[in-house]
């Protein structure tokens, strides 16, 4: 075992487990971490730092979800290495250099659209061919400029949402209009409701805002409106975050009737809704979006991550008027403006129809590979989409989540654990999320999903002697 003691203090005011992670990063940049470094345990870390034993399992958890450590149950953990790149210096997702299969991220196969490198290649030269090429690459006002958000405007009209350019902000990505709309409605210390089982980037915005999440009981749609109603009975929080669409993690769509209820109960008692959208293009038939039946209460987010291209990091918020001064704040203090290059390459897609082939090509893609895992996973329960790039998986008994987490690794395929999703110290289900998109092609997601299977069809999971 290593007698690493991270220098935390370097890294400045953001919370102890983060910075615990950033230092994991920078020390195995460093040369001072090599990969199969056995790491200190939580306590003994914990001990040396002067921190509390939950704040270093998060610091592990947040390195094994960057994918620098990995845990062996009864083992420990150990360092993995930095994050491997290609000559070009793009990040490696799929895990080819280390020969696992990585099913832990939710991102399209940009493999599978057709259409991203003619698409890319004409919208650049479009834009150089401009007269006022220069314009582009200047300041714009906080929140885009109105081609920019009539664009965004359209893109958010396709869910079923009415939306018009003066009510939209273009943002950095989905995750920076999250925080956008976060920082502006809520302060440290308040408390936002959500799911029981919610984003892992709200967590981290969460934790880095010093804000409390409140998870909510679900059912098999998401949400249970009598336990929204009694939360704000309590006065629990004046703020909502859930995504109604295609959910992260368990992929439930709610009815119409559902989102009605819940629009109802947000009026009733004035709570603001931060709506989730950024999957919801990969379920075009879903009813409207929540916010459309609570216009003045509903904040939509939506982006192009996870429906186009990962890189193209644009984001769209839709905002009710009273709080979109707020908004551009948040924008402006963050960041000033979204890039307007990449804002550009968005509308001139969103306007020619690129956007919408190279989405219904990921749908394509996600639907030939849910075929697949229905072939392989048919005689074992989880919760899908037919379209969408992941599945929640039930884990069968006597497994329990962490031990099912560390055998499929063990086996050479990485998903993720139910720990990553409860807000708080909820408990964990027996469950784990498994991305279809991060492989690059089919059969590598095939030789993850065997592997999986391989771990199911164990009758008991492995046993580990306690001295």
């Amino acid at each position: 075992m290593t007698m690493w003691t991270p220098d935390v203090d370097r890294f400045g005011k953001q919370p102890r487990f983060e910075a615990i992670a950033d230092a994991l990063a920078a020390d195995i940049a460093a040369g001072k971490l090599k990969p199969g470094d056995r790491l200190p345990t939580h306590r003994e870390l914990a001990e040396r730092l002067g921190v509390s034993l939950g704040t270093v399992t998060r610091a592990y958890l947040l390195a094994e979800q960057r994918g620098l450590t990995s845990g062996e149950v009864g083992r420990g953990t150990f360092v993995r290495g930095a994050p491997t790149q290609d000559s070009r210096g793009l990040v490696e997702l799929d895990g080819r250099a280390n020969g696992a299969v990585e099913m832990s991220v939710l991102v399209p196969p940009l493999a599978a659209a057709d259409h991203v490198s003619a698409g890319l290649r004409a919208a650049i030269n479009a834009i150089t061919e401009r007269p006022d090429l220069m314009q582009v690459l200047g300041y714009h006002r906080q929140g885009g400029t109105e081609p920019h958000r009539a664009a965004g405007a359209a893109w958010i009209r396709r869910t079923g949402l009415p939306a018009s350019p003066d009510e939209v902000l273009v943002c950095a990505s989905g995750q920076h209009a999250a925080m956008v709309a976060v920082s502006a409605l809520a302060r440290a210390g308040d408390t936002i409701m959500t799911e029981a089982l919610t984003s892992p980037l709200l967590k981290d915005l969460a934790a880095w805002l010093e804000l409390k999440l409140h998870g909510l009981p679900m059912d098999e749609e998401g949400l249970d409106p009598e336990a929204f109603e009694a939360a704000c009975k309590a006065g629990i929080a004046r703020v909502l975050y859930c995504i109604p669409t295609v959910h992260n993690p368990t992929a439930a769509i709610q009815s119409d009737e559902r989102r009605r209820a819940l629009a109802a109960i947000a009026q009733e008692y004035d709570i603001a809704i931060i709506e989730d959208g950024v999957l919801g293009m990969l379920a075009p038939d879903a009813p409207p979006p929540l916010s459309a039946y609570a216009p003045e209460h509903g904040c939509y987010l939506t982006s192009l991550s996870k429906t186009i291209a990962p890189g193209l990091r644009v984001g769209y918020l839709k905002a009710p008027s009273r709080w979109r001064e707020e908004f551009r704040f948040a924008i402006r203090a963050s960041t000033w403006v979204a890039s307007p290059m990449a804002a550009e390459i968005a509308a001139i897609w969103i306007g020619d129809g690129t956007a919408d082939r190279i989405a219904a090509s990921h749908r394509e893609e996600a639907a030939a590979r849910q075929q697949l895992v229905q072939q392989l996973l048919g005689g074992w329960e989880y919760d899908s989409q037919p379209t969408a790039y992941h599945l929640w998986l039930h884990i069968p008994e006597p497994w329990r989540s962490s031990e099912f987490v560390a055998a499929c690794r063990e086996r050479g395929v990485t998903i993720t654990s139910p720990e990553a999703f409860v807000p708080g110290r909820g408990s964990a289900p027996h469950a784990a999320r498994v991305c279809l998109g991060q492989p690059a092609s089919r059969a590598r997601m095939v030789d993850g999903l065997r592997a999986i299977v391989e771990v199911l069809e164990l009758t008991a999971p492995y046993a580990h002697s306690i001295v």
